[in-house]
């Protein structure tokens, strides 16, 4: 709109500047009769050529207008193409859910699923009992960052800028999930442990239940080193995002 209002003035500018000379070129193509003047016209003293325009100017303006026009036009076959920035959420999301998944990954390791699974069979797995109220403290901050940590990926995962990053937000997830579950498992392994260790003497099968369940506690604790290790790959890969 602003470009047509433009060429308007221009366009009235020539009209304007332009009329003086044209009623000139009207005035010498009216016919002329042969009848005498009834007085004699004084000289011409060149007053009349400086009123009129110069054909330069003339020919500037219109070539003005010309090209503006020809901008004009070349200008709107063109066709803007907008492209959505990401949104900008997604940053303080993946900052959120790796330093959540990295103070859980250091947390769930076979240290505090041995003194988890200690502190059920001795009933002191409150804080402030009788066992380590540092780890106890720990353990019981474990839901809380985990709520958090899945919290922030899956809000990375909603406003991810590209698929890439959605995908790697919920192999974080997962990854996470399955090291928690893994955790609670070794804790219960030491658990069922200490109780099958603390049964009867006296019991026939208490040799092959012990080896059982010892069995079980290292397989369980090598299935915490197995999800650890898929969790640090993962973490790897998402730090380069924050």
């Amino acid at each position: 709109m602003k470009k047509l209002l433009v060429v308007a003035v221009l366009a009235a500018l020539l009209v304007f500047v332009a009329a003086p000379a044209w009623g000139d070129v009207a005035a010498q193509e009216e016919p002329t009769t042969t009848e005498a003047p009834a007085t004699t016209q004084a000289p011409d003293t060149g007053d009349q050529e400086d009123e009129d325009v110069p054909w330069w100017l003339l020919l500037l303006i219109v070539g003005a207008i010309v090209i503006l026009i020809a901008a004009i036009a070349r200008g709107g076959k063109r066709k803007t193409v907008h492209v959505a920035a990401p949104d900008p959420g997604w940053k303080p999301n993946a900052r959120k859910g790796y330093a959540d998944a990295r103070w859980l990954y250091d947390t769930m390791n076979e240290d505090i699923a041995i003194w988890r699974g200690n502190a059920q069979f001795d009933g002191t797995t409150a804080p402030g009992s009788t066992a380590d109220t540092a780890k106890a403290d720990t353990w019981q901050a474990l839901a809380g960052r985990m709520d958090g940590a899945r919290d922030a990926l899956y809000g990375l995962e909603a406003a991810a800028p590209d698929a890439q990053t959605a995908q790697l937000a919920r192999a974080v997830v997962s990854r996470l999930n399955t090291a928690r579950e893994t955790l609670d498992a070794r804790a219960d392994a030491r658990h069922n442990y200490r109780t099958v260790a603390a049964g009867s003497a006296d019991d026939p099968d208490r040799g092959r239940t012990l080896a059982e369940a010892r069995d079980r506690e290292v397989r369980t604790g090598q299935n915490l080193v197995t999800a650890r290790r898929e969790l640090a790959d993962a973490l790897t890969h998402l730090s380069a995002l924050t």
